[in-house]
C-alpha cells in the first residue's frame, strides 16, 4: 500500500508539471517601435495586453557620420511623448548607417562605443537588459563594425544583440558572425524594392527556404523578426520612382488601375493613391505581407532553428498597419513558436 501511494504521488507530480509546462508560453512576444515619437494610447496598450506582448524593441536613433564634427552622431532620436508602459520590457535599438562605418577611423571606435553607451543611458528612462544594434554590414565595413560591437560588449553592462540578414546566414563564411550573444534574424526586406520585377521585395517564402537550409549551423542564438507592413512600388518606364504606403486592395478597388498579374498593376489614367500622384501607364507592384505567408515562413524557421527562439518580434507597432491583421491571426502567429 505504501509503494502504491508513492507511485501515485509521483504520477500526480508528473501530470501537474506536465500541465504547467504545456500551458506556459516559452517565447517572449514583442514588437519593434520604429517611429520618432513614442506615443501609445490606452486602446493601443489594451491591444498589446490582449496579445500578451511583453517586449518592445525601441529605436532610439540613427548613428550617422557628421562631416562637421568628424565623428559619429546619433540623429533622428526618439521623443518621449508618453512613458513606456510598465508591463513592457524595453530593448533599446540603435540603427548604424553603413556610411558611418566607411568614414570612421579605427582609433575612434572605442570613443564611439562610449558615445553609444552614454546616449542610451541619456535617452532611455527605464532599465534594460539588452542593447540591440541594427546594421546591414558588408565586406568593406565588417572589420570596423565587429570591432565596434566588441568595444560595446566590453563597455556596456547589457547583453548585446545584433540584427542578421538572410544573406548573412547563408554566406556566414564570407560575411562573418558578429561577436554578440544573440542575433535577430530579419525576415523582411529581402530584395531591393527598386528592381523592376514581380517578386515581393518584403517577404518571399522561396528565398527564406533557400537561405536558411543550414540555419541550425549558425553559431549564435537567434531571435526572429517578421514583417507586419506592406507597400506599393511605383515604376515609370520601368524606372523606380518611389514607395507608397498602401496595399493591393487599394489598387484592386480603384477603377483607375488594370490588374496585370498577381502583384502588378498599370495605371489607365493619371490618378493618385495615398495622395501620391500616379501617371498613366505607370506600373505598380503591390508588396503585400499576407498572414498565410507569415505562417508558412514561421513554421519553416521554427523547424530549422537549432535553439528555439527566445523572442519573436513583429515590425512594427503602428495602428494603421496592424489594423490590417485580425488579432487572432497575430495571436496564432506568435503561437507557432511556443
Amino acid at each position: 500500500m505504501h509503494h502504491f501511494k508513492v507511485y501515485l504521488f509521483f504520477w500526480v507530480l508528473i501530470i501537474l508539471f506536465g500541465c504547467k509546462n504545456n500551458s506556459e508560453r516559452r517565447v517572449n512576444r514583442g514588437f519593434y517601435y520604429w517611429k520618432t515619437v513614442l506615443s501609445i494610447s490606452e486602446d493601443e496598450k489594451n491591444y498589446l495586453k490582449t496579445l500578451q506582448i511583453n517586449k518592445l524593441y525601441l529605436r532610439l536613433g540613427d548613428l550617422e557620420w557628421s562631416t562637421t564634427h568628424q565623428r559619429a552622431i546619433l540623429k533622428n532620436t526618439i521623443i518621449f511623448r508618453d512613458s513606456i508602459p510598465t508591463f513592457l520590457e524595453v530593448c533599446p535599438t540603435i540603427f548604424i548607417v553603413n556610411e558611418m562605418l566607411d568614414s570612421i577611423q579605427e582609433q575612434d571606435i572605442e570613443a564611439t562605443a562610449n558615445y553609444i553607451h552614454n546616449a542610451v543611458i541619456g535617452l532611455l528612462k527605464t532599465k534594460t537588459n539588452t542593447l540591440q544594434i541594427d546594421c546591414d554590414w558588408n565586406k568593406k565595413t565588417q572589420n570596423k563594425y565587429f570591432k565596434l560591437l566588441q568595444a560595446l560588449k566590453n563597455r556596456c553592462p547589457w547583453a548585446l544583440s545584433a540584427t542578421i540578414r538572410l544573406h548573412q546566414i547563408k554566406f556566414k563564411q564570407k560575411t562573418g558572425v558578429p561577436p554578440v550573444s544573440q542575433g535577430l534574424l530579419m525576415c523582411y526586406n529581402m530584395s531591393n524594392p527598386r528592381l523592376f520585377n514581380p517578386t515581393n521585395s518584403i517577404i518571399d517564402l522561396k528565398l527564406v527556404d533557400s537561405y536558411t537550409k543550414n540555419l541550425e549551423q549558425y553559431p549564435i542564438q537567434l531571435d526572429i523578426g517578421l514583417p507586419l507592413f506592406s507597400w506599393v512600388a511605383v515604376f515609370r518606364n520601368k524606372k523606380f520612382k518611389r514607395l507608397v504606403t498602401a496595399r493591393k486592395t487599394t489598387l484592386e478597388k480603384n477603377m483607375d488601375f488594370e490588374n496585370l498579374s498577381e502583384s502588378l498593376f498599370r495605371a489607365k489614367r493619371n490618378t493618385q493613391i495615398a495622395n501620391v500622384p500616379i501617371f498613366e501607364n505607370d506600373i505598380l507592384r503591390a508588396d503585400d505581407v499576407e498572414i498565410n505567408i507569415l505562417k508558412k515562413v514561421s513554421t519553416l524557421l521554427n523547424s530549422r532553428l537549432k535553439n528555439k527562439s527566445n523572442n519573436i518580434l513583429l515590425f512594427h507597432f503602428d495602428p494603421k498597419t496592424i489594423e490590417n491583421y485580425e488579432n487572432q491571426d497575430v495571436q496564432n502567429l506568435y503561437r507557432l513558436f511556443d
